[in-house]
């Protein structure tokens, strides 16, 4: 579930028109987004098999 900041009308804000803290807040939740992928057994492998030259396939 997403709690991106709102505009008063209902409209999703664009990061410029967030406050400092909002901005905080979404790339913080993003980061862990990213952190959670990177820590995939399956995604460390083919990030590995990358590293070494391997083509890799979803």
């Amino acid at each position: 579930m997403s709690n991106w900041p709102k505009h008063p009308d209902g409209r999703n804000m664009k990061i410029g028109e967030m406050t400092p803290e909002q901005r905080r807040e979404q790339t913080k939740l993003a980061c862990k987004r990213l952190q959670r992928e990177f820590a995939n057994p399956l995604v460390q492998e083919k990030i590995a098999a990358v590293l070494n030259g391997a083509n890799v396939k979803q």
